[in-house]
């Protein structure tokens, strides 16, 4: 797995500005330890659902989000998605912390850009696979997305069973563990999805966010 620098970058708050000497020496130190210690894996699932105003039907739980429902209001099935890096990378920066905390957020952005990237590689083969098919995909949508409260994390999670088929639990707090990984819904439609919540064009914060990517870029 390769990071990509500009990605990470982005992370760092360096979307629109150019990294001082000092944090691309940096990036570039830490980027062969993480790229060796990474270790993606992912499990999914597809499941067909009932969606209302407020909530949607899943595999017999509701899941009670606005944000959701319209995001999925053209679907009837979905994707279960969730990834993780794998517990090395957690070790990895937790050392890091501990000697060289500068290095250790350059990690923490690193391995952020990494998981994104590498979740986005799938769903573009998933995109594919379903486009023979005649079907288009949603982008994911996660827990912490609008009103998709991160408690349900753990519901995805028990779902796909995936303490067992990738080693991804969650806290009591709802936070995953390994800590770089991510669960997500993905939207099955027949048509072009009219929403694309995930972008940071339908954010909020897009006039003002210094982490946002650029309305055009090459990320090579």
């Amino acid at each position: 797995m390769r990071v990509n620098k500009k990605e990470a970058l982005r992370y760092l708050g360096f979307s629109q500005l150019e990294p001082d000497s000092q944090t691309e020496a940096i990036l570039n130190a830490c980027l062969p330890a993480l790229e060796n210690a990474a270790a993606f894996k992912y499990t999914l699932r597809e499941f067909p659902i009932a969606v209302s105003e407020n909530s949607i039907m899943l595999n017999g739980d509701v899941i009670k989000s606005r944000a959701l429902s319209i995001h999925l209001k053209t679907c009837t099935h979905c994707l279960l998605f969730c990834a993780t890096l794998g517990s090395g990378v957690d070790t990895l920066i937790k050392a890091y912390s501990k000697t060289d905390m500068p290095a250790c957020l350059v990690l923490h952005a690193c391995a952020a850009s990494l998981l994104e990237s590498a979740v986005d590689n799938v769903q573009d083969e998933l995109r594919q696979a379903y486009a023979k098919r005649g079907l288009c995909l949603c982008e994911r949508f996660s827990p912490g997305y609008g009103d998709f409260s991160l408690s349900y994390q753990q519901t995805l999670l028990r779902i796909l069973d995936a303490a067992k088929t990738i080693g991804l639990s969650c806290t009591e707090k709802s936070m995953l563990v390994p800590l770089k990984s991510i669960t997500a819904i993905i939207g099955i439609t027949n048509s072009e999805p009219t929403t694309n919540s995930r972008g940071c064009s339908s954010c909020t914060l897009n006039k003002t966010c210094l982490y946002k990517k650029p309305a055009i870029e090459n990320l090579n």
